[in-house]
C-alpha cells in the first residue's frame, strides 16, 4: 500500500498537502471535518465529513478542501487503531452546495478514489446521513468509478438514522444524529495540538520525498 501511495504522490503532487493545518486555520475553523473523541461499534475512529459547509465559491477542491482532510486523516494515522481496525467516515449531505457538482469530473472523481485507496488505512465504513435533493444525482456520476471493494463499504442511512444506530452507539452519536452526545469540546483543537507533528510527517514523507524524486531526475538528465 505504501508504494502505491508513494507512487501516486510522486504522479500528482498537487493532491497532496505539503504545509500544516495552521496554514489554512481559515477552513478549518469552519467544520467542514469533524472527530468526535469515540469510535464506533467496531472500534474504529470516526470521521465526519459535512459537505454542506463547503462553499465551492471560494474554495478550490485541491487547494482547500484537501489539505483539510489531509490534515485531519494524518492526525487519526497517529493512532495505531486506524492502521488495525480502518475508519469510520460519517458522510453528511444535508445543505450539499449546488455548485459541488461542478467538481464531479471524471478526473477529479478518479484522484479521490486513488486518494482513498493508497491511504494506509485499512478499510473504510462510509455511512451516508440526511437527504439533498442533488445528492442523488451526484450519486449516479460518482457510483460507477468506485470500485466494488468502496462500493461494499458504502451503508445509506439517508434520515433512517436507527440504521446508523446500529453500528454506531447512541451514546456516542451527536444530538444532530438522534444521538445522546454532547458534542463539549472543541474540534479544532484537536487538530492544532498535532500541528508540529503533522508539519514534520508532511515534510519527511511528502516534501523530501518529492525533493529526493526531483533531484534523481535531475542527475539522470545531467548523466545523459
Amino acid at each position: 500500500m505504501m508504494k502505491s501511495f508513494y507512487t501516486f504522490l510522486q504522479d500528482s503532487p498537487e493532491w497532496f498537502t505539503t504545509g500544516c493545518p495552521i496554514d489554512k486555520k481559515e477552513l478549518v475553523d469552519k467544520d467542514m471535518r469533524i472527530v468526535p473523541k469515540e469510535y464506533d461499534k467496531a472500534g474504529r475512529p470516526i470521521y465526519i465529513f459535512k459537505l454542506g459547509k463547503i462553499d465551492p465559491r471560494i474554495m478550490d477542491l485541491a487547494e482547500d478542501v484537501v489539505p483539510v482532510d489531509d490534515f485531519y486523516l494524518e492526525a487519526l494515522m497517529l493512532d495505531d487503531c486506524v492502521a488495525k481496525k480502518g475508519l469510520c467516515v460519517i458522510v453528511d449531505i444535508a445543505n450539499f452546495p449546488w455548485r459541488v457538482m461542478k467538481w464531479l469530473t471524471p478526473h477529479n472523481i478518479a484522484m479521490c478514489i486513488k486518494r482513498i485507496l493508497t491511504m494506509p488505512i485499512k478499510e473504510y465504513r462510509f455511512h451516508v446521513v440526511n437527504d439533498s435533493f442533488l445528492i442523488h444525482a451526484a450519486i449516479k456520476i460518482i457510483w460507477p468509478f468506485l470500485p466494488q471493494y468502496l462500493k461494499n463499504s458504502v451503508l445509506f442511512h439517508f434520515g433512517n438514522l436507527d440504521g446508523l444506530q446500529e453500528h454506531i452507539s447512541k451514546e456516542v452519536l451527536p444530538h444532530e444524529y438522534a444521538g445522546n452526545k454532547e458534542m463539549d469540546f472543541d474540534y479544532q483543537q484537536f487538530i492544532y495540538e498535532k500541528n508540529s507533528l503533522i508539519a514534520k510527517s508532511f515534510k519527511i514523507n511528502r516534501k523530501m520525498y518529492l525533493e529526493n524524486v526531483k533531484d534523481v531526475k535531475c542527475n539522470k538528465m545531467n548523466k545523459k
